[in-house]
């Protein structure tokens, strides 16, 4: 009957979050160093069973005990319940980024919540760790094989315009990739400054990711977590699973 709990992860296999929040605990324990060595134009993962273990460890310990800080109803769920629980004051705290901004329209709850009962601060950091987390970074590409090449390049110019850039990221929450976006009215003249400037504070801890084929890796990572939320395996056990799994994947070339 708790109402409230203390934390939320994302625990669900496929989930687009899940995988970003999983990194940015492992970034803490390896001293912010990748998982793999990309130098040879192979990847070669580097990261140890230990290192797996330590971040598997943190997951049991929040679904542990009689009182425990997540919901164990919420295992195997993603960000479409992560976000919508926040700002609805199911738990107290979880992993995130500034488009959750964007949700304070959705209730009165929400925007007092977001508005008035939100603070950001740093992810917890593991003993023995560094501050680190995710970098996520969107590109706005063109295809090469567009038959309208000119077209497609003034939509672009106009969506990463000062201006366009501004009022699309003003309403969101993102963090323009223009500094000069953050000079504009709908910025300087609004409530959500604290809100970029406590996200953009963080961006020295913040980690982008090697270019290897992430999407079997993530998919292994999630299934060591579900072993571990469920009880299947113990961290030492899932994390070795883990990392004979990706060394496999080495092997094979998949990466």
């Amino acid at each position: 009957n708790k109402q409230t709990f203390g934390f939320f992860v994302c625990t669900l296999v496929g989930d687009p979050r899940a995988p970003q929040e999983w990194i940015s605990w492992y970034f803490q324990v390896s001293g912010k160093k990748d998982m793999f060595d990309v130098s040879s134009g192979k990847p070669t993962l580097v990261a140890t069973a230990d290192q797996f273990e330590q971040v598997l460890t943190l997951y049991d310990e929040l679904f542990k005990g009689d009182n425990p800080a997540c919901d164990p109803n919420q295992r195997g769920t993603g960000w479409p319940v992560e976000d919508p629980g926040y700002v609805a004051g199911k738990w107290a705290m979880a992993p995130m980024g500034p488009w959750l901004w964007g949700r304070r329209t959705e209730s009165d709850v929400a925007k007092d919540i977001l508005e008035n009962k939100t603070a950001i601060a740093p992810l917890p950091v593991a003993e023995g760790g560094v501050p680190a987390t995710y970098l996520e970074v969107k590109p706005i590409m063109m295809n090469a094989f567009s038959k309208n090449k000119d077209q497609a390049w003034e939509l672009i110019k106009f969506i990463t315009s000062k201006e366009q850039m501004a009022m699309w990221l003003a309403d969101s929450g993102g963090i323009p990739a223009r500094k000069d976006s953050l000079e504009m009215d709908v910025f300087t003249e609004s409530d959500i400054g604290w809100w970029i400037q406590g996200y953009a504070d963080l961006l020295p801890d913040s980690v982008a990711l090697s270019p290897v084929n992430w999407g079997p890796v993530n998919e292994a990572n999630l299934q060591a977590v579900n072993y571990v939320v469920y009880g299947e395996k113990t961290p030492k056990d899932a994390a070795q699973w883990l990392y004979d799994q990706i060394k496999e994947m080495e092997k094979n070339e998949v990466l």
